[in-house]
């Protein structure tokens, strides 16, 4: 999974990088955006937050810099890009894209499959397992504890 803050041209971003996998799957590489200024100028001071191997990486586009976040998968941004949220085990965690590095457990026994998702800059929704381990019946919101 990969997510970008784009500052709100996320969907746009998406197509792009989705059309170059298709263009790649088509044997056109003209089509294909591999070099990073052209990601730098459609994203400005975006960034990539990514797993790979069960593992939480954070990369600024602005310097090329990657960084191990921790364990975990199914990332995604805040609405606003300052923030961001994952799924570690049975745990759903969060924490600042600059600044601050301290990793906040946003709620525990999480359903791991459920993924997380921002419901607005403070506010995080995930799937509860129930005490005996079912899955809950509906999706329950948890307040994101970073400001």
């Amino acid at each position: 999974m990969l997510a970008i803050d784009t500052r709100g041209r996320g969907f746009a971003m998406a197509a792009c990088v989705l059309a170059g996998t298709l263009a790649l799957a088509d044997g056109d590489a003209k089509e294909r955006p591999t070099d990073l200024e052209w990601l730098r100028a459609e994203v400005g001071d975006g960034a990539l937050i990514h797993h790979s191997d069960g593992r939480i990486y954070l990369t600024e586009l602005a310097t090329a810099d990657s960084v191990l976040v921790g364990n975990g998968n199914q990332p995604e941004f805040s609405p606003d890009g300052t923030k961001f949220a994952w799924i570690d085990g049975t745990a759903a965690k969060g924490r600042l894209r600059r600044g601050d590095s301290t990793i906040h457990v946003i709620a525990e026994n999480v359903e791991r499959l459920g993924g997380v998702h921002w419901l607005s800059n403070t506010e995080v929704a995930v799937v509860l397992r129930k005490e005996d381990g079912e899955v809950g019946e509906q999706g329950s919101r948890a307040e994101h504890g970073l400001r």
